[in-house]
């Protein structure tokens, strides 16, 4: 008996396991596939739910499988279907596989069809078309097809194949229309929005992220002109963490090795699009909303997005730890509360650089405050942000891109940074609640449509450096009653511009000549502005106190520049300027710094030491108005080491300065003095001679 037993068990092993059926359905046909290779993850189509289907488009992946076959009778018989398309990813069409199919007028085959078996389209009498890329002929059987009155359309590189066996007897050959490339983008993505686009010759790749729960849909397309089939057709290296639908990702998963997606049609060649989904990780100790992607190992920096788009609240920290390292959060990536329309508030710390392309497109925002570390505001950052009221932007911003507030129309107030050299296309699109805008001095150029729909702005103040308003730039402010402008060369400007030319212009001068030509000239509603006579700077109380301070006396002589010194970064210094003059019309006072990472000045004149500047390198804070021609005072920050150098006032010191040995020599103040030292007039001088610094008083 035990013997038996044995002799059976061999019998149960030896019996190879069958592998299951399933079905999957593609846009609105459900297909049963049986699996070929469960290690390669292949499947086959075995056949279709109805006999009734119209059309079929093939799938190049079905749930966790690549569909590689056709099998034997699986569209047997199928008469009212008229067109298939067959996934490029397809080597095999089995016997009779769409025999009887007798309204079949159009088959489209893609570039890997090795074999097309027997009977594959026997009776298939209405077959008129048959479009395949292979550029090697498959091989056919005679009775393949039922007749070859067909048109096989080709490819105009296929020389191989077609000529002979039984392709031979298709009469009719002619070349079809080929792609010139395939484009991709997702606008969570491609920070620019501009489409990575794969050639025939040359394929293509993207970086996406995805956490858990999280979807991103890319759209696709094939480029070129009269195209017959322009399917793009998707497939997927881990189908358990990323799902992909008509080039919808959705993440199952964690995301801990890199996934990648591939996009292609049924032509031949390498045009293919890759998205490459990286690992992106939860910080230990933050918000479990919040997921981060290494920007830059070496220098531990990283992005934050958004987990979920149910998120309300995000309080971003400025560094994190990922998997056991510190990371400083240096941007918000692009999409990153992308459509988060719960999102009433967020925290931004003081180490974020970037705010990446459409970071809070169509979020609940209200209010936003920015840190001074900010540098660019990336294109649609906060369009549709329908609540929003009111932004600060930091004087350190000097980016802002086109489309930044479109659709924000709650918007009440914006303070622009004194250092944007241009607003862009777009920008203020539709901010119908905005009363006046103050555009610093420091722009040059308003974007075409910048303001375009504000119904409600009334007033503009515009600088002395602006030289371009464009297309449309203030079309649709029907509100608008006062334009201040102190250029002295009138800007460029369109017809269409303003909406009309019924607001009165306040120019800085009495002599506008330039203004009487172009489109200025329609402007009859004029008004003479009063330029300041001086402007004054005054010390305010030292909000932490500095290691030494050396202020020139408040005074409206605008060449006298104020020097501080500093020793210890953290410090902060309060400034006040005004302008002196009569009857001004603009009172306000502009403050930039020539490196705001180093020493940051906000809006109201407080200055802040971010970092100890490089010895004889210093730091200069100017604040200027918008008039032209007018004072501009400045604080210049140097480092601290031009007063802490020891004094050398006796002959015994000749032993550490050469007095006739090469020299820098500046005054306390840090400015230059040219001549030896021997040649110095009395007074106090910083020395640097090689390596090694003095400071010396000369009697």
């Amino acid at each position: 008996m035990k013997k038996l037993l044995l002799t059976l068990l061999g019998v149960f092993v030896a019996i190879p396991i069958l592998a299951q059926d399933f079905t999957y359905t593609s846009g609105a046909v459900t297909l049963t596939y049986s699996v070929l290779d469960e290690a390669a993850r292949t499947c086959a189509v075995k056949t279709s739910s109805s006999k009734t289907i119209t059309a079929v488009t093939i799938p190049a992946q079905a749930g966790a499988y690549t569909v590689t076959a056709i099998a034997d009778n699986a569209f047997l018989n199928c008469t009212a279907l008229q067109s298939a398309v067959i996934a490029p990813t397809v080597t095999k069409i089995g016997a009779s596989a769409f025999s009887g199919c007798k309204a079949l007028t159009k088959v489209y085959l893609g570039p890997e069809v090795a074999t097309i078996g027997a009977n594959a389209f026997k009776d298939d009498v209405a077959l008129a078309d048959i479009y395949i890329t292979a550029l090697k002929a498959p091989s056919i059987q005679s009775t393949s097809f039922p007749a070859y009155t067909a048109t096989l359309h080709l490819s105009d590189t296929q020389t191989s194949g077609y000529g002979a066996s039984y392709w031979k007897n298709f009469a009719t050959q002619v070349p079809m229309p080929l792609p010139t490339g395939m484009s991709t983008y997702n606008l969570a993505t491609i920070a620019s929005g501009a489409p990575v686009t794969a050639t025939p010759a040359q394929s293509a790749s993207i970086e996406a992220y995805l956490a858990p729960g999280n979807t991103m849909t890319f759209t696709t397309t094939l480029k070129g002109t009269d195209l017959t089939e322009a399917t793009v057709f998707w497939q997927v290296s881990d189908s358990e963490k990323i799902t992909v639908v008509n080039g919808k990702l959705t993440c199952n998963a964690v995301i801990d090795t890199p996934v990648t997606v591939t996009a292609r049609s049924i032509y031949a060649g390498d045009m293919i699009i890759y998205i490459n989904v990286l690992p992106c990780s939860p910080a230990s100790d933050s918000d479990s909303n919040l997921f981060y992607t290494v920007i830059d190992e070496s220098a531990a920096t990283c992005a934050v997005a958004a987990v979920t788009k149910s998120i309300a609240s995000a309080d971003i920290p400025a560094t994190v730890m990922l998997d056991a390292k510190k990371y400083t959060v240096k941007e918000i990536k692009p999409g990153a509360f992308y459509n988060c329309n719960k999102l009433a508030s967020v925290t931004i710390p003081s180490s974020v650089h970037t705010l990446g392309y459409r970071a809070f497109y169509n979020t609940a925002l209200e209010e936003v405050v920015l840190p001074s570390s900010v540098v660019n505001l990336a294109g649609d950052v906060f369009k549709f942000c329908r609540q929003l009221r009111s932004v600060e932007m930091p004087n350190s911003v000097t980016y802002l891109g086109s489309y930044s507030f479109d659709g924000c129309t709650a918007l009440e107030t914006v303070t622009l940074s004194s250092c944007l050299s241009e607003i862009k296309n777009h920008c203020f699109l539709d901010c119908s609640s905005l009363k006046s805008i103050v555009i610093p001095p420091s722009v040059k150029v308003i974007g075409s449509n910048a303001f375009n729909g504000c119904s409600g702005l009334v007033s503009i103040y515009m600088g002395h450096r602006l030289n371009n308003i464009g297309t449309d730039a203030f079309k649709g402010c029907t509100s608008l009653t006062d334009i201040y402008l102190t250029a002295q060369k009138a800007p460029t400007l369109q017809s269409t511009s303003f909406p009309a030319y019924t607001a009165q212009l306040h120019l800085q001068g009495k002599k506008h000549a330039n203004y009487n030509a172009g489109y200025w000239a329609l402007f009859t509603n004029r008004a003479e502005m009063n330029a300041p006579t001086g402007m004054s700077l005054t010390v305010g109380k030292l909000i932490l106190a500095p290691s030494f301070v050396y202020a020139a006396a408040a005074s409206s002589d605008y060449n006298t520049a104020e020097h501080i010194f500093v020793n210890t970064a953290g410090e902060t210094h309060q400034r006040t300027a005004a302008l002196e003059g009569d009857g001004l019309d603009s009172g306000h006072i502009f403050w930039t710094s020539s490196d705001a990472s180093k020493a940051y000045v906000d809006h109201n004149g407080l200055i802040t030491v971010k970092e100890t500047p490089e010895l004889f390198n210093p730091v200069t804070i100017s604040a200027e108005s918008l008039y032209a021609d007018a004072p501009i005072r400045t604080v210049t920050i140097n480092h601290g080491l031009m007063t802490d150098v020891p004094d050398i006032i006796d002959e015994n010191a000749s032993d550490r300065l050469d007095p006739d040995a090469a020299a820098e020599i500046f005054t306390v103040g840090g400015l230059p003095v040219d001549g030896s030292v021997k040649d110095l007039a009395p007074g106090i001088y910083v020395i640097r001679q090689g390596t090694k610094i003095f400071k010396i008083t000369v009697k």
